[in-house]
């Protein structure tokens, strides 16, 4: 029985520019193209938040997706060369204990500088994005209590985790105590013990595999639990759309299948049990545009 559990991160974090001061460095850093081979899983490990704060380490990862992290954005908000996707790397680096997040992200960013002569600007483009709203009937969102649940856990660079131990309901679904998303043989489920409807945008930028804005106007915390049916991983509902023969009504609503291979789709989710919809429609949106970066990193 295949198992996949992310810990779902808060990736809509807005950039700042570094302020002045020191130059944020890592201690030590080595940067080298990388090949397939034994331990290549695509993966990085390590850094604030994580059991192994001062070290940062990636095994065969794209460029791109280091990229996305030192800025702190989705991917759909980086416009970088297509070649970055595929441009693998290893990285080995060591930061000061106590960094954070911030720091951390700014030590990534000049370490694209330094090595990369990375070269960036910032603009606003019109996308294709879904809004998050209330649909008709009103939301069906439990109202949380003060000290329901701690605080959201620190960013964490890598945001999948391995699941040690599971529990299924009657219907197949995961049993999740903690906040966060799983989905086992098709069947998701995703909680929020103590949260802003912005703790949905990551999940659903995740599924939808395009921005996701909160337009819903709801402001509390709220204890959100949802499950549907989740295959494949990414891209779910715009596969569902190509399927549907375009997927969108005149008006801009999502119109995929209401029953996935699983249960109900996102969608239909949405609706029946947090009382949201998801509309799809043009709107500016800031976007990291990279202007110049090296295929290679210089020497270590």
């Amino acid at each position: 029985m295949r198992v996949v559990v992310f810990a779902l991160v808060l990736l809509f974090c807005a950039y700042g520019e570094q302020t002045s001061g020191a130059k944020l460095e890592f201690e030590v850093a080595s940067v080298k193209s990388s090949v397939f081979g034994p331990g290549a899983d695509g993966l990085c490990r390590g850094g604030p938040g994580t059991g192994d704060p001062t070290r940062f380490t990636c095994k065969y990862v794209d460029l791109k997706r280091i990229i996305v992290w030192a800025f702190g954005l989705p991917p759909f908000q980086v416009a970088a060369p297509d070649w970055t996707d595929n441009q693998r790397l290893d990285i080995q680096a060591v930061l000061p204990l106590g960094a954070t997040k911030e720091q951390f992200e700014a030590m990534l960013q000049n370490l694209l500088i330094d090595r990369f002569h990375l070269g960036f600007h910032r603009e606003r483009r019109d996308v294709t994005r879904y809004e998050l709203l209330v649909a008709e009937g009103g939301p069906k969102l439990k109202e949380a209590q003060a000290g329901d649940a701690a605080p959201l856990p620190s960013k964490a660079p890598n945001p999948v985790k391995k699941m040690r131990d599971f529990r299924l309901d009657k219907d197949g679904y995961p049993i999740l105590t903690t906040r966060g998303f799983s989905n086992v043989n098709g069947r998701a489920r995703f909680y929020e013990p103590q949260g802003p409807i912005e703790s949905l945008l990551p999940l659903l930028n995740m599924i939808m595999d395009e921005p996701v804005v909160d337009s819903t106007g709801l402001k509390g915390n709220y204890e959100i639990e949802m499950h549907w049916g989740q295959a494949p991983l990414f891209g779910h509902v715009r596969a569902q759309q190509t399927q549907a023969n375009g997927g969108l009504s005149p008006t801009g609503a999502v119109t995929a299948p209401d029953v996935g291979p699983g249960g109900p789709s996102i969608q239909q989710a949405l609706r029946d049990q947090l009382g949201l919809k998801l509309q799809r429609k043009k709107g500016p949106m800031e976007t990291l545009i990279i202007d110049r970066i090296d295929r290679v990193p210089t020497e270590n």
